[in-house]
């Protein structure tokens, strides 16, 4: 598994990892801002990771410090991930193909590459040892700013979520998620 996307980043004396459809850009938003930047959202990733260069996944299992992973509820990541990159569409040239994809048709993708876009990823790969989950809605909490993560409109023409599918695709994640609630 490659994991060329699995970027952690050094704040302070904490480590912290938003991964994609768990607040990264509002992450990415509150980095640049600390650096007194202006950037238009297409360019926050880019740069942000200017700024703080992210740190290889096992010098961050190796590193002193606290560990933050962000993380999502995995039904709400998916049905996050199919409203904005196929229902509503993503600038990003790489992610044109996947406008007008059904659920179902994102899901066979998923299935066939698993890792092959950091938007769909499995939660789980970015563990590293002693790392504390957090719920992305409180990274704002823990930075100590008003961070305010995207979201995209639930429309009623939405399809269903085929819930039992995503779970199994992401059993994995739904441990993870139980495991931060606490019912493991």
């Amino acid at each position: 598994m490659a994991n060329s996307f699995h970027r952690w980043f050094r704040v302070d004396k904490a480590y912290y990892c938003v991964p994609p459809k768990c607040g990264g850009s509002a992450f990415y938003l509150w980095m640049t801002l600390q650096a007194g930047m202006t950037v238009p959202e297409r360019w926050l990733r880019t740069a942000a990771t200017a700024i703080n260069p992210p740190l290889s996944i096992t010098k961050i299992g190796e590193g002193e410090g606290k560990k933050f992973l962000a993380i999502r509820e995995p039904v709400d990541r998916f049905y996050s991930l199919w409203r904005s990159k196929c229902r509503d569409g993503d600038h990003a040239v790489n992610q044109a193909w996947m406008k007008g994809l059904s659920m179902d048709e994102l899901l066979d993708h998923i299935e066939q590459y698993p890792f092959g876009n950091a938007h769909w990823a499995p939660l789980y790969s970015w563990l590293v040892p002693g790392c504390r989950l957090i719920h992305y809605k409180d990274l704002g909490k823990i930075l100590k700013y008003d961070l305010k993560v995207n979201t995209s409109n639930i429309q009623n023409s939405d399809p269903e979520v085929p819930i039992d599918r995503v779970k199994q695709l992401y059993q994995r994640d739904v441990d993870l998620w139980r495991r931060m609630n606490g019912k493991v």
